[in-house]
Order: C-alpha cells, then structure tokens, then sequence
C-alpha cells in the first residue's frame, strides 16, 4: 500500500523562527523563540490564529524583556484576523513584537554608545591612520576600530552602530566625517550653556550681545561672531569654532541674524530642537558635498572608459603579464595616470579604486572594475534593457544564475542559507554589482520579483526578475540538449521522431528544480498535489510533464524522462510522494539522504556486477 501523502497545510519545510527579528541578541531571540513555541503548542488546529486572551496570557514568557503595554497594543492592532476581533494571528504578533523590542533596544544601545563614543573622537582619526575625515570608511575597519582598545564597545553596541549607518556588509562604506559628527561631535552640549553663560555675563542678554556686534542692521558677519567668541576666553580650538560658525549660519547666506544667533546660544527647549535640527542639516549637506566631488571623478571616469574601453583594456591586460585578470594596485594606478589625455589626477585615483574595488585591497579585477563603470553611466529606460544590463553584470562574476542566487542569499544572511531575500536585500545586492539603474526601473524590477507582495523573493521570483534575458545562464539552458521556449515544439517532433538523443541528468538541472520548487510552493506536499492532478497519490509521466514545465525551465520529453528515472526508485513508471519529496526535498538533510541513496545505490551496482563476474 503506497504512503499516504500528509494533509495539506504540514509544516516540514517551514521554519516558524524566521519571523522573529533577527537583529535580536542572542537572549532576547531565545526568549521569543520560546514565547512563540508556546503559542504553537497552543494552536492545536495548527491554523495560525489564537484568541487574543492566550496570546496575552503567554506573555509572561518575555517578562525578561520589559515588554512595554504601548508595544503590546500596537503588535496587537496589527495582528487581528480580518472578520474576528478577538482573533490574533500570533505569527504577526510575534513578529511584530520582536521588531518593537529590537527597536527599543537599539535607541538604548544608540545612546550608549554616543555617550562611550563622545570623548574618541581622536582616537578614531589615528586609528584610521591619518585618513581625513573626508575619507570614507568601510564597516570592517570601523567594527575592528571600536571593538578595540582603547574604544572596546560591547559587541551589541558595535552592532547597532553599524545598523544606524546601514552598513550591512563588512565592504560597505560611510564617509567618516558623517560617523564622526554622529557619534563624537565637536560640539558638546555643555558648551553651548558655557557660552550662554559668558555672554550674559558680560552683555546682560543675548540680544543685547547680538546689538552690540551688529553694525549692519539686523545681522552680523562671520567674522565677527569669530571675534566674540575668541573674547569669551573660553579656550575654545579652531575646529569648534568654525563648528560654530557654521552651524550658526543655517542658511548659508554669509552672515547671522537675530533668530540665528538665538537658536545657537539659547537654552530653551525649542531652541535646542532648531540647534540639532540645523546640525542634521550641515551634516546632510558636508556628506553630499563629498560625495557629489567623488561622483564627479567617476563619472568622468566612466565617459571615458565609454569612448576608449578597448584600448583602456588592452593597456591593463599588457601590464597583467601573468593573465590572471587581476592587477595590483600599484600597477592599476599606473596604468590609469598614463592613458592618453590623463582622464584623471593622481589623488583621484584612489577614489576609482574604492568606488570599484570589494574585499581585496591588494588586487584589481579590472574587467570587473571596467564594467561596473560603464554600468554606472546605465541608459536603460526599459524592464528589457534593465535585465540586459544585469545579466551582463552577472555574467562577469558567475556561471549560472543559481550560483548568482546563492551568493547573494548567503552575502544577505552573513554567509547562512535562507534560499529568499526580501526586497530591500535584492536591492543591495542588485546595487553591490554596481548598477545605477533609475528608481522607477528598479521599482518595476522588484515589484516583477516580489510578485505576489509577500515582501520576499525566493529563486522562482528571481528568474522571473530576468525574464527572458537570463535564459542564457540558467543551468537548464545550459545543458545543450535544452531548448528555449521559442523551440520547445520543435523538440518535441524531433524527439517523436527519434532525431533527438537522450540525455543525461544534471545534478545543476535537479538542484534548480528544487530551488523552483521550494519558491512556489509553501511545503512539498503543497508541491505534490500540485502535481498530481488526479488525487491518485501517485505522478505519472504526463504529470510531471506537464506539472515541471509549469515552471518555465524549458525542459524536454528526454529531460522528463530521465528525471522520472531517477525519482522513481522502485521501478513503476509513476512517482509516489516519499519518492518525490527523497528527489526534490530542499535542505542539508535532504541532500545527506540522497548522497546515502546514491553510495548505497553504487555499492549494490558494484555487487551485482561482481556477481555476474
């Protein structure tokens, strides 16, 4: 009697602990994990949904955590299954939760560290070896800085500071002078009641100090405000002052006036407010300073690469004598300085290679870095030229897209197999192979991606990002015996009438089924019903045929035939779901099992030949 498929609705292929936060420090996860465990065990129905009195009852799991009532009501608004108000979808409701912890936790830890972090600020800029504060700074160096001596932050402090700069990989980037004015400004607090302090003392009232400065009306200049406060005899340094003056003129017009000189000396509340809000402001703008004269070199870089790519390439590959495809860094440099027309500088160059170059700091992959360049100058106005683009991007790093999918997971997910992305790390990882693709095309992009709106993306909804553009790496069309859809009918006349030879199996075909699989379906059995279209329990030939071309991987009548040969382990012609689920089941224990089923599959061959011997 064949084994009876499981009810619909298992959960073998879920992993329930995935909509707890997971920027959550070890402890607080553990107790969440817990709290949604017990919810679980109370769901005996396994229909995600508890009244909202056992979800509040089990609360006390996270008694450790301060749970506050406010975070509590709003995990609750968000959770109410639609039709019933006394219903939670406790799922969301952890989530949700965990997400407001996280949160709480992180403006503490944020605060923690601006206070730890206010006196370091010359300790950061030697430790960046004389860098200015011009310079950017990847996330790798900034965590090896501030979990060292003298700085040595707690290791969920470093985390959070580098989540408030949204590094999220150790090659992204933020300009140090941005950290700086974050975390160790100038300015203290104090100071500017030791000024207020000074100046009523000696003019009686801000606005009094300000009337007797003012020879224009109404205003004074910078260089005055620079002479009232060396008068001070506050022993305050050139940087602070400067700080000061540009802070105070918020507008940027040349000089101050009353509100002005007001909002940077006053005490009152509001005052304070407009001081960091102005701040925020000059901070903004110092950065996109900086990065518009960055901006500026590369593309000045890139319009030229356009008009002389081959001979820029040809001189590179003359100086990489050995044909590895790399350069050092040293011999890049001096490859760029003697192009003809000297593009750019000397001390731009530096910014060419930190815009283009990843981990190694040593070597250039400059086919790469060429690349990325003219995609920076990207003129696509269309889904079709966007896709064009990427896979062209791709092309130069990997050989198929899966190998492109899964480096991209394991990048997201600190080097751990998930098999989805949300959308927000599609959108890194899309931007870490250097596309400036418009805001409305990748839009477009994702939306076509994340399909169904869940906010992930799996690999099916990848393949459905590149459309037909990416068929050309695809390991299914990789295979010589695997037509494109446009040929599909062909083959299978030519297959009919016995033109076409059979082919063997891919272990890079099977592992891309599965991944599709995985992506369209919530659990294998889900999968498997799919499949079998006459409630049989069983997937005959026409099945999967017509249930795996479903999947848009091109795959031929041979290729159909050769994958029911291996599903089928007992030798019917039909595949029953244990026999499915062994062939196409995703995981570390899967593939364990099928490495098993194979050596013993060999070891027997290897019996029965010695027997016919």
């Amino acid at each position: 009697m064949e084994p009876e498929p499981p009810k619909a609705g298992g959960s073998e292929d879920s992993a329930p602990t995935d909509v707890i936060c997971k920027h959550l420090d070890e402890k607080s996860r553990s107790l969440f994990i817990q709290f949604l465990q017990t919810l679980e065990a109370e769901d005996k129905q396994g229909k995600g949904k508890l009244e909202k009195a056992v979800v509040l009852e089990n609360l006390g799991t996270l008694k450790e955590l301060n749970v506050s009532p406010e975070n509590t009501k709003l995990a609750t608004d968000v959770s109410y299954t639609l039709g019933k108000n006394d219903s939670l979808n406790y799922r969301l409701f952890v989530s949700k939760l965990s997400e407001l912890v996280f949160q709480d936790l992180e403006s503490s830890n944020i605060a923690r560290a601006k206070t730890e972090l206010r006196s370091m600020r010359n300790t950061i800029l030697a430790s960046t070896e004389g860098n200015s504060s011009s310079e950017m700074i990847t996330a790798a160096t900034l965590r090896t800085i501030l979990s060292s001596d003298p700085i040595k932050l707690d290791q969920p402090l470093v985390d959070s500071v580098l989540r408030h700069c949204n590094l999220q990989q150790d090659t992204d980037a933020i300009y140090l002078l941005y950290f700086l004015r974050i975390f160790c400004p100038l300015l203290d607090q104090s100071l500017f009641a030791k000024i207020n302090a000074k100046l009523v003392e000696k003019y009686q009232s801000l606005s009094t100090a300000f009337s007797s400065l003012s020879k224009q009306k109404g205003k004074i200049t910078l260089n005055q405000l620079k002479t009232l406060l060396f008068d001070l005899d506050l022993g305050l340094k050139d940087s602070e002052i400067s700080e000061l003056i540009s802070l105070a003129d918020s507008d940027g017009s040349g000089g101050i006036e009353l509100d002005e000189f007001n909002v940077i000396f006053g005490l009152s509340e509001k005052q304070a407010k407009q001081r960091q809000e102005n701040f925020d402001k000059l901070t903004r703008s110092m950065t996109q300073s900086m990065r518009s004269a960055n901006q500026k070199v590369n593309e000045k870089f890139a319009a030229y690469l356009k008009e002389n790519q081959e001979s820029v390439q040809q001189a590179l590959r003359a100086k990489d004598e050995e044909q590895t495809g790399r350069l050092k860094v040293q011999d890049f440099r001096d490859v760029v300085l003697e192009l003809p027309g000297r593009p750019v500088q000397a001390f731009e160059v530096d910014k060419i290679i930190a815009f283009a170059n990843e981990n190694d700091k040593e070597q250039i992959n400059y086919d790469l870095l060429v690349h990325w360049f003219l995609s920076s100058l990207s003129q696509a106005t269309s889904v079709a030229e966007a896709q064009n683009e990427i896979v062209a991007s791709l092309k130069l790093r990997y050989s198929t897209l899966m190998d492109a999918f899964s480096a991209f997971d394991q990048e997201a997910n600190n080097g751990k197999t998930k098999r989805r992305l949300t959308v927000m790390q599609l959108s890194r990882s899309l931007n870490s192979i250097r596309l400036c693709l418009s805001g409305t095309i990748l839009a477009k992009l994702i939306k076509m991606a994340d399909s169904d709106g869940d906010g992930w993306v799996n690999y099916a909804d990848f393949l459905n990002l590149l459309g037909e553009e990416g068929s050309t790496m695809r390991s299914a069309v990789n295979e010589p015996s695997s037509p494109s859809k446009a040929e599909i009918k062909d083959m299978r006349l030519r297959e009919e009438s016995g033109e076409l030879k059979t082919v063997e199996w891919s272990d890079a075909l099977e592992q891309e089924i599965r991944m599709v699989l995985k992506g369209k379906f919530d659990t294998m059995n889900n999968a498997f019903r799919t499949f079998d279209k006459d409630n049989d329990g069983k997937v005959s030939r026409e099945e999967m045929r017509e249930g795996l071309s479903k999947l848009n991987l091109g795959l031929n009548k041979a290729q159909i035939n050769a994958m029911i040969k291996r599903a089928d382990a007992d030798g019917s012609g039909e595949i029953d779901y244990n026999e499915f689920r062994h062939i196409f089941e995703v995981g570390k224990v899967a593939d364990a099992k099928r490495d098993e089923a194979r050596k013993e599959a060999e070891k027997k061959e290897e019996k029965e030949k010695g027997s016919r011997s």
